[in-house]
C-alpha cells in the first residue's frame, strides 16, 4: 500500500528528501561563502512559498550556469566547475 495510513508515521521519501535539502540549505545559509549562503537563503524563503521542487528547480536555474557563459550546464558539468 503506498499511501500513508493515520497510523504509519514513516516519512516518505520525498520528505525524507525534503528534510536533507532543507538542512543543507540553511547549513550553507549559515556557514557558506557569501554567494552561496545568499542562495540557500532565497532559496529557503522560495520554499515556504512555491514549494520545495519548485525551490529546487528555480534554485538550478539560478545556480548550474557555466561562469563564462552563462548557459546551463548539465549536472556531470556543473561538477566539473564546482565540485
Amino acid at each position: 500500500m503506498d499511501s500513508k495510513t493515520s497510523s504509519d508515521t514513516t516519512p516518505t521519501k520525498k520528505e525524507v528528501s525534503e528534510t536533507i535539502g532543507r538542512g543543507l540549505l540553511a547549513n550553507c545559509a549559515k556557514n557558506g561563502d557569501k554567494a552561496n549562503a545568499k542562495l540557500a537563503e532565497k532559496t529557503l524563503k522560495q520554499v515556504n512559498t512555491i514549494g520545495f521542487a519548485n525551490a529546487m528547480e528555480q534554485m538550478a536555474k539560478d545556480c548550474f550556469k557555466h561562469p563564462e557563459t552563462g548557459q546551463p550546464l548539465s549536472y556531470s558539468e556543473m561538477r566539473m566547475f564546482y565540485g
